[in-house]
């Protein structure tokens, strides 16, 4: 249930870019606050490195046979933060922080470049079917 909510967030994130892309640059910042239960479903929404893998249902969770850690995903005060800069030819750019360090979107995404953390808002559009 959480995940699917989180989809609702994930497509304010595009629809605020959208407003942007459209010619609104009244707002220079939109913020939201919110707890665990928000970030996780979020970060795994969105694939985000270490979020992204679920626990196989007949394995009991343990630290020693999983990858995923709360503490790493939505540690006390996490965030994440989207970037968005015009680039050439009007262009929009997108980069995200995840715990004020930058992080790659999800692996299908390409970004501008290899090893940037910069994607072309219609790459972020393609790659998340919005």
């Amino acid at each position: 249930m959480t995940y699917k909510m989180a989809s609702v967030l994930v497509d304010d994130f595009f629809n605020e870019i959208e407003k942007i892309k459209q010619g609104n640059d009244q707002v220079a910042l939109k913020v939201r606050f919110a707890h665990a239960e928000t970030i996780i479903p979020f970060a795994a929404n969105m694939q985000l490195k270490g979020s992204e893998e679920g626990v196989d249902p007949q394995t009991t969770f343990s630290y020693d046979n999983n990858d995923w850690h709360g503490k790493w995903v939505a540690p006390y005060s996490s965030n994440i933060q989207w970037d968005v800069y015009r680039g050439e030819a009007d262009d929009l750019l997108v980069k995200m922080l995840y715990n004020e360090k930058e992080i790659s979107f999800k692996s299908s995404c390409h970004p501008i470049e290899p090893d940037s953390y910069f994607y072309s808002f219609s790459e972020l559009k393609r790659c998340y079917n919005q």
